[in-house]
């Protein structure tokens, strides 16, 4: 009771037992209270003295007692008001979820949660615009929780301080609204406000929920315009990479300088952030031009026939980021064409035309979703008893098992255009160079062999050179085609295993996708 003043708790003693101070403001104090008529637990906020002392009491009144008239499931709804000696009181229900603020001080608030919490804050405002009131001080110590439900609270508070004595209070350093929530209009010292001046604070505590603090600038009319924020910390821009590409546009839109600029209304403003359609994702210029040149690169020195990296993906990967095909072609004319382009295509083909790589693929209609991706990863690494490295860019999947450039085991993982896309790949050129090896190794020893006996037995005799000659000119072929056999009947083997492990993933693909479908039914 020693933070309760003698005389206020005296004032209030026929109707309310106060209890302890709740919260301070800048312009206020908050106890918690019981109403002994009703027997509840109330909050009343009392104004600090030297504002009160700026108020006419009359007109104050009139505004809290038109704001006691709001009635809705999200407005903390206006129990009483009155003057306490020499300052004014309003009361509230006592709610104990804690406020937005303790929640974004514990963290960002994902998507869903934030357009939620959005949406319940629009439907109380667009209720009271309807009744003609503006709250005109939205922000997230305003907003507070009743079991798990928002509501706002001080509605209709700052209408009635600026009635009651804008003026005096300006003078007073009490500021109407809060910085970094309050509209352009709202700072210049405008008083009359309309709904837009709500939106305006209510898209600042949006994008608060999703990135953590506030804009901090006001955007440019181009800004608005466009959907895009340029003079936004880098972080900000980071994190709206991860998000859908139509929240950035509605934020703007809502953060609009000119209030005819910005939504009509908190609903729309709603609409505008749940439109839940398919967008293209993008990605930071720098991200973007490095995909294109290492696409184009590689399109280069390795061009296919499957259309995995031809020109024409490399172009849908653009379309994806919002570049023009234009762009994809000067990309790939700034690439040097690697000087032993010529050596790597023959050795494709090299060795009797055994494949330079095995390659299994198949398609299944309907795409895998990206959040069942990792049921895939499970089955490669069982399968393949390895960890791998995994890796995900613009929607598609990849893990490979290379332990040196250019070798081990690829999967590649592609949902587009209605169906899924399955690849296994696997050099063939360590088991090649392998194979060579053993050849040239096995016919040497083989010629040794046969030559030393040749000798030993007395079949020719030591000064028998053209003899070695012939021996070597038919064991060394021999060993050469031996290995070759063995070599094809080796690819022969691991390109079963891979199909192998294809018809699994083929298997745990379509079962992801069966169970998605169920979920979305």
């Amino acid at each position: 009771m020693a933070e309760i003043p003698p005389e206020l708790s005296d004032a209030l003693s026929d109707h309310y037992e106060l209890r302890g101070v709740v919260g301070r403001g800048g312009m206020a104090t908050v106890y918690g209270a019981r109403d002994l008529k009703h027997n509840r637990d109330v909050a009343i906020k009392v104004l600090k003295p030297e504002l009160s002392a700026n108020l006419g009491a009359e007109r104050f009144l009139r505004e809290i007692e038109i704001a006691a008239q709001l009635q809705h499931p999200h407005i903390l709804m206006l129990i009483d008001s009155g003057q306490a000696g020499d300052t004014f009181y309003y009361v509230m229900p006592l709610v104990d979820g804690g406020s937005l603020r303790a929640r974004i001080e514990g963290g960002r608030t994902n998507l869903d949660q934030a357009i939620t919490i959005t949406s319940k804050v629009a439907d109380a405002l667009a209720y009271a615009h309807g009744q003609g009131v503006v709250h005109r001080d939205i922000k997230p110590e305003n907003i507070l929780f009743s079991h798990g439900h928002p509501v706002v609270g001080d509605f209709g508070i700052a209408k009635a301080l600026s009635t009651a004595g804008s003026t005096a209070i300006t003078r007073t350093g009490f500021p109407l609204g809060t910085v970094g929530y309050m509209s352009p209009e709202q700072a210049a010292g405008s008083t009359d406000l309309g709904p837009a001046t709500d939106v305006y604070s209510l898209a600042c505590v949006t994008y608060e929920m999703l990135m953590g603090a506030v804009p901090g600038v006001w955007l440019s009319e181009a800004e608005s315009d466009d959907g895009h924020m340029v003079d936004i910390p880098a972080e900000h821009r980071e994190l709206f990479y991860d998000l859908p590409d139509h929240i950035e546009p509605a934020l703007a839109r809502g953060l609009a300088r000119r209030p005819r600029d910005r939504f009509d209304n908190p609903e729309e403003f709603v609409a505008a952030l749940s439109a839940r359609k398919k967008v293209k994702k993008r990605f930071p210029e720098k991200k973007v031009d490095e995909i294109i040149r290492r696409a184009a690169e590689a399109q280069l020195a390795n061009p296919t026939v499957d259309g995995s990296l031809t020109v024409g993906a490399i172009e849908e990967i653009a379309a994806d980021v919002g570049l023009s095909p234009e762009r994809v072609r000067i990309a790939i004319g700034q690439v040097e064409r690697p000087p032993d382009l010529a050596a790597l295509q023959t050795m494709r083909t090299g060795l009797f035309s055994l494949p330079s790589h095995l390659e299994v693929e198949s398609k299944i209609p309907g795409e895998l979703p990206q959040s069942e991706f990792g049921d895939l990863l499970d089955e490669i690494q069982r399968s393949l008893k390895d960890v791998g490295t995994v890796s995900e860019t613009l929607g598609a999947f990849s893990w490979n098992n290379a332990t040196w450039e250019g070798g081990g085991i690829h999967v590649n993982v592609r949902p587009r255009h209605g169906e899924t896309t399955l690849r296994i790949s696997e050099p063939a050129g360590s088991y090649k160079a392998l194979v060579s090896l053993v050849s040239i190794v096995g016919g040497g020893v083989l010629t040794f062999g046969v030559a030393a006996g040749a000798v030993l037995t007395g079949v020719i005799d030591q000064a028998g050179a053209r003899d070695l000659v012939i021996i070597a000119s038919v064991t060394f072929p021999g060993s050469f085609l031996a290995g070759r056999v063995f070599l094809r009947e080796l690819l022969r083997t691991r390109r079963q295993k891979l199909g192998a492990l294809m018809r699994r993933l083929v298997g745990v693909s379509r079962e992801a996708m069966e169970r998605d479908s169920g979920a979305q039914n």
